[in-house]
């Protein structure tokens, strides 16, 4: 008689201040799903909790063997922890896995919490297929490369890091109709990795400077389906960094112009961009770029190890507006090494370059980062230091020896005054972290790109 199927739940938790129209499919659960569904063993069910809070009441721990969580943010750790002890206690048997970016830059303190079972590190495609084979049929763990897991003794076992898989055109679609089609927005991966080493940045510490590209007839295949079989048109495309390679970004380009009544957007580096690529862009569909500048300094950039060239990227991006593409720009205050006159530069930045989008964070000095792991060398105060629920610039998370909670306040007061002089509306202060269509628009905690409408 065979064996009943395993059933596996995969979930995008919910958290609180989240902006409901900057959620997408989950694309790394989405991906693992199909890579388990590909498995006859598995009954495999996704849940999005963040766009869906009433599942969570209909949720029946009980029915499940394994339930697979993502913890996508450091910000939203705790809430999601506090979340996975309840499930634990309505099933002490069920076998709980997490992974995401919060488990790589916190694995010591998630694994020895009493109600995760195991903790899986890198990118789960080929790892939870794996894991869940080796559970299924009652293997020992300690060959499945890539967790860490507990035994009977509460023995903590790290198995190792995986290999990170080169060919990620391997894999199949990212299952999107797991989670359902009625999403706000639609993204879009076509490279996955970072070549650059920003010290502030948790990207590095998860893809070691790799960079993977996926082919982008694949890709383009994969847009023109959701296109026609779902009627989508607006795309959001998340790689860290999208213009990374010029060649690939023209071609690329040049099939979407076959889809004419699609829209997208996308990030990158804003000197990674040219005048031939962008125009190429926009007769794309492309209608706004995002830049993470983080001060216009270059002093500064060289502390991050960003190492933008301020000049450049104030002649690409006002080139960029000529073309007619929409600009959003994104800025930290409270760099290690700022002091009141680099803010202040930056602020004139904004004012001379006028970004349709200012987005403004407050440092946070993520766990296994540079600087994080050098705090004296970069001059932050640990005494000062308190972790949040999310990014709001005028609650600092840390200070340095340069720059006080107040005075970063009193200049975050500065630059709102300056830029509604200019014609900007201030989220969250004159009007509410929605997306809306707004021509000029400051931002100070984390809302969504205010395109794609």
């Amino acid at each position: 008689m065979s064996k009943n199927k395993l059933k596996i739940a995969l979930i995008h938790p919910d958290y609180n201040n989240k902006v409901y129209e900057t959620l997408s499919a989950p694309l790394g659960l989405c991906w693992i799903s199909s890579s388990l569904k590909e498995i006859n063993d598995f009954d495999v069910y996704c849940y999005d909790f963040a766009k869906d809070i009433e599942l969570i009441l209909t949720f029946k721990v009980k029915e499940y063997d394994i339930i697979c969580i993502q913890l996508h943010s450091q910000e939203t750790l705790k809430e999601n922890l506090l979340y996975i002890s309840q499930i634990k206690s309505e099933n002490p048997d069920v076998t709980i896995v997490v992974g995401g970016i919060a488990s790589e830059l916190n694995t010591n303190y998630i694994i020895t919490r009493d109600y995760i079972d195991i903790l899986c590190l890198g990118e789960g495609e080929d790892t939870l297929p794996e894991l869940c084979l080796a559970l299924y049929n009652n293997k020992d763990l300690s060959s499945v490369k890539g967790i860490l897991y507990k035994t009977i003794n509460n023995d903590i076992i790290h198995t190792g890091l995986r290999e990170i898989s080169v060919n990620i055109d391997s894999l199949p679609l990212p299952d999107r109709e797991g989670f359902g089609i009625d999403y706000p927005q639609w993204s879009i991966i076509t490279a996955r990795g970072c070549p650059f080493d920003c010290r502030f940045c948790s990207v590095p510490q998860i893809c070691k400077n790799k960079v993977r590209y996926r082919d982008i007839n694949k890709v383009y295949e994969e847009i023109r389906f959701l296109h026609d079989t779902y009627n989508m048109k607006k795309f959001f495309i998340l790689d860290d960094t999208f213009t990374i390679n010029k060649k690939r970004t023209i071609e690329l380009c040049e099939l979407l112009t076959n889809l004419k009544d699609i829209e997208w957007t996308c990030v990158t580096r804003a000197d990674m961009i040219d005048e031939e690529m962008l125009t190429k862009m926009k007769s794309a569909g492309c209608i706004q770029i995002s830049c993470g500048i983080e001060s216009a300094n270059n002093d500064i950039q060289s502390i991050i190890n960003k190492n933008l060239n301020i000049d450049k990227v104030l002649l690409n991006l006002k080139n960029a507006k000529k073309i007619g593409l929409r600009v959003r720009c994104s800025f930290i205050f409270g760099l290690p090494g700022e002091e009141e006159k680099h803010i202040k530069k930056s602020i004139k930045f904004m004012c001379d370059l006028m970004p349709n989008e200012v987005q403004i964070y407050p440092y946070v000095p993520y766990n296994e980062t540079e600087i994080f792991k050098e705090p004296e060398k970069y001059g932050l105060d640990l005494n000062s230091y308190h972790f949040l629920d999310k990014k709001d610039l005028f609650s600092p998370f840390i200070e340095t020896k340069l720059l006080k909670r107040e005075k970063l306040k009193e200049l975050s007061e500065l630059c709102i005054k300056k830029l509604k002089l200019k014609g900007y509306l201030w989220i969250p202060g004159d009007v509410p972290a929605i997306k809306q269509s707004l021509e000029y628009v400051v931002m100070t905690e984390f809302a969504p790109v205010q395109t794609l409408c």
